[in-house]
């Protein structure tokens, strides 16, 4: 997979901007359905008190909830088994298995967490477990809608990163002034920012380039995508460290995958606690 089409995976993590998509989604998705849901029980003459939508709209709006933490983890396991024209068939098995065995749990799940809240507010005195228990049905009947937002959550993602990665090209590669041009480079290759004053110093495998940007302006840009502050000094890539070793209390040394060495401070002990390779 190229170094465009790589980098919306949620591996480096998602922005603010797109999280806030992601909720925004699914909660308009749940606000429109409520509102069909409320539109056909006005048609039937049925009763649409203020009570009664609010009591129907927990049947929307915690399953949204639950797909906004559930989609970029089904992110992840796209950029693991990839729809791409060589091996779409091995992958669609896996994601269609995936999407069978996921349904039910979380079908049931929304319903359990539905009627905890209304036990936990006092809208019902039944025990949530026993409501499940006599609405299964209901439970049953509507696995296949979640069958099919997990194929949403992936076609949307897959369509994203392989069909249209112009657009998430912005997301893969910082754009630095040397002399009087512009380079790009691919954020997959930086291995860590150094702060020098007013400048900050990028360094990939086996060179280094100086940009007018301070490195708090690059840490906004880059955490996004794997970068944490480790040291008020230095920005590291995620990916590029190779290992840690405790250094003295709450400080480490970071050996990066270049072989060059990297110290922490105490002060950003639990950003290096996100470094994959540290075992607390």
């Amino acid at each position: 997979m190229s170094t465009i089409t790589r980098k919306l995976s949620t591996e480096v993590g998602f922005s603010s901007m797109q999280k806030l998509s992601i909720a925004t989604f699914w909660l308009g998705l749940a606000l429109l359905s409520t509102l069909s849901a409320v539109l056909y029980g006005m048609h039937e003459n049925m009763d649409m008190s203020p009570y009664r939508i609010f009591d129907l709209s927990f049947f929307y709006f915690t399953p949204a909830f639950l797909w906004i933490l559930l989609t970029p983890w089904i992110c992840r396991l796209a950029d693991r088994y990839p729809l791409r024209p060589k091996s779409w068939r091995k992958a669609f098995g896996h994601h269609l298995l995936l999407a069978i065995v996921l349904a039910p749990f979380t079908r049931f799940g929304a319903l359990f967490l539905d009627f905890s809240i209304k036990y936990f507010l006092g809208m019902t005195t039944q025990s949530p477990f026993t409501i499940v228990a006599d609405v299964y049905l209901v439970g049953l009947a509507s696995v296949p809608r979640d069958v099919f937002n997990y194929w949403l959550v992936i076609g949307v993602y897959t369509l994203w990163t392989y069909k249209w990665p112009r657009l998430a090209e912005q997301q893969t590669h910082l754009s630095i002034r040397q002399g009087h041009q512009y380079i790009k480079l691919a954020t997959t290759d930086i291995y860590w920012v150094q702060a020098a004053g007013n400048y900050a110093l990028i360094f990939t495998k086996d060179r280094s380039y100086r940009t007018r940007q301070t490195l708090k302006q690059l840490e906004k840009e880059l955490a996004p995508l794997g970068f944490e502050r480790v040291h008020r000094s230095f920005l590291v890539n995620i990916h590029q460290v190779e290992s840690l070793s405790h250094w003295r209390s709450g400080e480490y040394l970071i050996q990066m995958k270049n072989n060059k060495r990297l110290t922490s401070s105490r002060t950003y002990l639990p950003n290096v606690k996100k470094l994959k390779v540290v075992k607390f």
